[in-house]
């Protein structure tokens, strides 16, 4: 039964890493979103100003 729920805990953990090492990559992921979200508008503006003129 300890062999059980040492194999438990392991698989846990690893899941818990995981999920961990994810939530990071989806973090870093949404912020390069935002960024060139904003430097695609700058750009849209830009230009939209250079073609009125």
């Amino acid at each position: 039964m300890a062999a059980l729920s040492a194999s438990a805990d392991a698989i846990l953990s690893l899941t818990l890493h995981e999920l961990n090492v994810l939530y990071v990559s989806a973090n870093a992921l949404q912020q390069g979103a935002s960024q060139f979200e904003q430097q695609a508008g700058k750009l849209k503006r830009k230009y939209w100003w250079k073609n009125l003129k």
